[in-house]
């Protein structure tokens, strides 16, 4: 697992992720206290910093491999209470990503 960051400095994301986005049903979740807004920032710091969560080793390749290739990127997170989410980051378009999404697995 990642080191919590505990400074600015030591965030060194790997890829741009535009617009973070954050499925309506995670806030409302956090907001109830299923989990923190912390977790799901963390989770955001762990797909940015290269630690893709709990994909298999041939997908977590495929976004190393499309950190270089601009395609997309997609990682699995599981948050407390058992709360699983995929953050995914699009495909390189126009010379950019445009965004990064947090959803619930539930709703892929």
């Amino acid at each position: 697992m990642t080191a919590k960051p505990t400074s600015k400095k030591e965030f060194k994301p790997l890829f741009e992720h535009g617009v973070l986005l954050i499925h309506r049903t995670l806030m409302s979740y956090a907001d109830q206290g299923h989990f923190s807004h912390y977790d799901l920032m963390y989770a955001f710091y762990r797909h940015m910093t290269g630690d893709f969560g709990n994909l298999c080793a041939a997908d977590k390749q495929a976004n190393r491999d499309a950190i270089r290739t601009g395609d997309r990127i997609l990682s699995k997170y599981r948050l407390p209470h058992g709360h699983d989410v995929y953050i995914e980051t699009t495909a390189v378009y126009e010379g950019k990503r445009e965004s990064t999404t947090i959803y619930p697995c539930s709703e892929y």
